[in-house]
C-alpha cells in the first residue's frame, strides 16, 4: 500500500502544472456559465421593467409612433406635460426625456427611432451650455453606461456606448454581468415593486416648491463666462439636425425656464448652439429669460427643474407657441 501511495504521488507530481491547468479550466467553465445564466436573468427582468428611467427609453427606441417627440435630460422629462401637450395641440406626444441624458444621448437615439418611423415634430430641449467642452467626459460616462443594458439590442448605440472607451465593448462581450452589475437594485425594484418614479407617457411631475428664505443662490455658475465649446458636440448636433430634417420633420430647439436669471451675453457655447440650429433650418426658442417664470418660487421645484404647476404653465405656452408658428 505504500508503494501504491507512493507511486500515485509520484505521478501527481510529474504533472503539477496539467493538473492545476485542469482545475483552472474548470473554474473558468464553471464561472463562464454563471455569468451566461445570471446574465440572461437580470436582462430578462431589466426589460420587463414597468417604471423608472428605463422602461422610457426603451419604449423610445422600439415602441414610439406619436407625432410629436421630445427629447432632452432632466429638464425635458419634467418640463413637458405630455397629456397636456396632446390636448392642447391634437397630437399624441411622449416625452422622452431623461435625467442626465442631454445631447449626445439624442443623437444615438434619435437615428434609431427614425429607422422605425417619421414623426411629424421633435423638440430637442438643451442647455445654454449643451455645447461647452466643460463637463463632457462626464455626461458621456453616464450616457455610456445608460445605454450599455441597450446596445446588444440595438447595435447603432455601440459608437455612443464606446465614447468613454472601446474596452466597455469588450467587458460586455466578455460578461453578460457586466452592463447590469451597478443596476440591479433598480431591476429588482421597477420590476418587482412599485416604489420608485412614474411618468405618464414620459413627463414626470415634480411637486416641490422653492423656499425663498433658503434658496437664494442658483446652484449653476452664471452662463455669462466665455464657456469653449466642443467641435465633436458641435458635429453631433450639426449631424442629428440633418438626420432629422432629410425626414421632413419640423424640429424646435428649445432652452426652457430658470428660476433666477442667466446672461448668455458672452456664452460661446450658447451662439453656437443657436447658430447651428438655425443654420440646419431648426427653430430655436430661449425662455431662459421668460418673465413669467423668473423668481416665481410658486412655478418651481428648484431653480433649474419647473414643478407640475409650472410644467403646466410652460407647456400651454409651448403649445400656443408651436400651433401659432404653423404646426
Amino acid at each position: 500500500m505504500v508503494v501504491n501511495s507512493f507511486t500515485f504521488n509520484s505521478k501527481e507530481m510529474r504533472h503539477p502544472i496539467r493538473h492545476l491547468f485542469r482545475r483552472a479550466l474548470l473554474l473558468f467553465a464553471i464561472l463562464f456559465a454563471l455569468d451566461r445564466l445570471i446574465g440572461a436573468g437580470l436582462e430578462q427582468s431589466f426589460f420587463k421593467q414597468n417604471h423608472g428611467d428605463d422602461p422610457v427609453s426603451l419604449y423610445t427606441l422600439d415602441s414610439t409612433q406619436e407625432d410629436l417627440l421630445i427629447f432632452g435630460s432632466s429638464r425635458a422629462s419634467h418640463h413637458y406635460d405630455s397629456r397636456l401637450l396632446a390636448q392642447l395641440m391634437n397630437l399624441s406626444v411622449y416625452n422622452c426625456g431623461r435625467d442626465e441624458m442631454g445631447l449626445s444621448y439624442a443623437a444615438a437615439v434619435v437615428p434609431i427611432v427614425l429607422q422605425r418611423y417619421t414623426p411629424k415634430y421633435i423638440i430637442l430641449e438643451l442647455l445654454p451650455i449643451e455645447l461647452a467642452a466643460r463637463g463632457k467626459a462626464l455626461s458621456e460616462q453616464h450616457i455610456s453606461a445608460v445605454l450599455l443594458p441597450f446596445a446588444p439590442r440595438f447595435p447603432a448605440l455601440w459608437p455612443t456606448v464606446a465614447l468613454v472607451g472601446k474596452d466597455q465593448i469588450y467587458k460586455a462581450a466578455i460578461s453578460k454581468i457586466y452592463p447590469y452589475n451597478s443596476l440591479i437594485g433598480g431591476i429588482f425594484q421597477n420590476t418587482y415593486t412599485s416604489f420608485g418614479h412614474h411618468t405618464d407617457r414620459g413627463y414626470e411631475p415634480l411637486f416641490k416648491t422653492i423656499d425663498t428664505q433658503v434658496y437664494k443662490k442658483s446652484i449653476w455658475e452664471s452662463f455669462d463666462k466665455s464657456t469653449i465649446p466642443d467641435a465633436a458636440l458641435e458635429a453631433r448636433l450639426a449631424d442629428l439636425l440633418d438626420a432629422i430634417s432629410r425626414k421632413g420633420i419640423k424640429v424646435f430647439v428649445v432652452c426652457s425656464p430658470f428660476y433666477f436669471p442667466h446672461s448668455t451675453s458672452g456664452n460661446e457655447s450658447y451662439e453656437k448652439l443657436k447658430a447651428i440650429t438655425e443654420r440646419h433650418g431648426a427653430h430655436f426658442m430661449d425662455f431662459t429669460a421668460d418673465k413669467r417664470f423668473l423668481g416665481q418660487p410658486q412655478l418651481f421645484n428648484d431653480d433649474v427643474h419647473l414643478n407640475d404647476s409650472g410644467a403646466r404653465m410652460y407647456s400651454r405656452i409651448i403649445a400656443d407657441t408651436l400651433m401659432k408658428a404653423g404646426w
